[in-house]
């Protein structure tokens, strides 16, 4: 029930960030603050409950302050995770923008030159980061020890089929959907609202596939672990 009221809530919201009678550029200072800190919560609040949906039942009972305390960490490890995404991908953005700077005026090299490059980028940037994304569902599981070192450890051997089932596939459904429905003549209210839901849906197929991947590890992890 609180994840359906969260991806109605995400709905509503963008759509009325859309409009014209809710702009951020004519909400103020505190205003545009305010709205980009929602945006920002919203996900993080609906990708945490769909982690806890897709985890086995904890055998314990959280109390208020464990909630509040799972919490904290989960605003915590995004921050961490956002730090440390930032720092592995900040040289293929870099060699990027090398490469891409000089040849602005140069469509044709672009395309030729560039949007490879660019595509390679996008494919380590989502190698690195499904890897570095296990630590959500294992905060969510109400694990202890975590830390960016133990995520990518155990993705071992595992880190492109990861990227595939995390990023590539429900990315490339979110684009072959959106084009689908733009194709249909709806007005725009409806088309809006379809192409966000579509948007949600497939993220919520991201948080899904990032959180049964982490309990395939670990179950993976803790079969070597009983054979040594």
């Amino acid at each position: 029930m609180l994840g359906l009221l969260c991806l109605l809530t995400l709905l509503v919201f963008s759509q009325f960030s859309q409009s014209s009678h809710w702009e951020i550029s004519n909400a103020g200072f505190e205003g545009s603050w305010l709205l980009a800190l929602l945006f920002i919560l919203l996900p993080i609040i609906f990708a945490h409950i769909c982690c806890c949906l897709h985890l086995p039942p904890r055998p314990d009972k959280l109390s208020m302050l464990d909630w509040c305390r799972q919490w904290m960490r989960v605003l915590l490890w995004v921050f961490i995770f956002a730090l440390f995404a930032f720092l592995y991908c900040l040289p293929c953005l870099m060699i990027l923008a090398l490469i891409a700077l000089p040849l602005k005026n140069n469509l044709g090299a672009m395309v030729w030159l560039a949007a490879p490059i660019g595509i390679a980028s996008q494919l380590y940037i989502a190698f690195i980061t499904a890897r570095l994304m296990l630590v959500f569902p294992a905060v969510a599981a109400g694990q202890k020890e975590i830390s960016i070192h133990w995520a990518w450890n155990l993705a071992s051997g595992n880190g492109w089929r990861l990227a595939l089932l995390v990023w590539l596939l429900p990315v490339l459904l979110n684009i072959s959907a959106c084009w689908l429905v733009n194709r249909v003549d709806l007005p725009n209210l409806i088309l809006n609202y379809t192409v966000l839901l579509i948007q949600v849906l497939c993220f919520s197929l991201t948080v899904g596939s990032l959180t049964h991947s982490y309990v395939w590890l670990m179950a993976k992890q803790k079969d070597r672990a009983d054979q040594q």
